[in-house]
């Protein structure tokens, strides 16, 4: 069995796969990552901690949508989509 991420102990919060289009889609709150499926080669990653204008709240919303390939990021009247 081949490994494709190692988080360690900690559990993720949701993964979500798109055959179709060779995507898996982590979420580790707060941040999501978007990586091949096959080879598990990071592809791209949203963190809300790194954006000067949404620091990461307990209140922070995603929704993962891996039929369309798109992840949006809430932050108090704003919503990031990737």
């Amino acid at each position: 069995m081949e490994v494709l991420l190692d988080q360690g102990i900690q559990d993720v919060d949701g993964i979500y796969v798109n055959e179709e289009l060779d995507e898996l889609w982590i979420y580790d709150s707060p941040v999501v990552q978007l990586r091949t499926y096959s080879t598990g080669e990071p592809v791209q990653k949203y963190d809300p901690c790194q954006w000067s204008y949404s620091p990461y709240l307990i209140s922070n919303r995603v929704s993962i949508q891996p039929q369309a390939s798109m992840v949006a990021i809430s932050h108090k009247t704003k919503v990031r989509l990737g």
